[in-house]
Parts: C-alpha cells; structure tokens; sequence
C-alpha cells in the first residue's frame, strides 16, 4: 500500500471481497486517500480504462494479453 500511496494517480477497480479485506487489515483509509478507487466494471469498461493507462499491474492474465496489445507492458 505504500508503494501504491507514493505512486498516486492510480485508479483502482476494486472488487468487493478486496475492499472487505483491506478494510479488515487497516487498509482502506490509507489507501482512499491517495488512489482513486471506484467500483468493479464491466469488460467494455475496462478495455477504456486499459486503453488511457500509462502501466497497468495485474494478476488476471486476460487483463495482462489486453494490456500487451495496448503496449503496456
């Protein structure tokens, strides 16, 4: 998270069960006050959000093939 904090300017699509835990861990109040964190998208979405990145980190490997195609990684 405090990698994330120094960064700044990230947008995070954050899934539920993600929330629930860094919420649970101490986490979530940090990380919101540095991170845009919105919501979970849909696909059409997330290719758009994709497309306008600088980088992208991820661990779903077909976010990491889009990501390669947009030349993000």
């Amino acid at each position: 998270m405090d990698a994330f904090c120094v960064i700044g300017n990230i947008v995070f699509p954050c899934h539920p069960r993600t929330e629930k835990n860094l919420k649970q861990f101490g986490l979530w109040d940090k990380l919101t006050k540095k991170i845009k964190v919105i919501k979970p998208v849909g696909y059409l979405d997330m290719l758009i959000l994709e497309k306008n990145a600088k980088k992208i980190l991820t661990d779903s490997g077909g976010i990491q093939k889009e990501a390669y195609i947009f030349n993000l990684i």
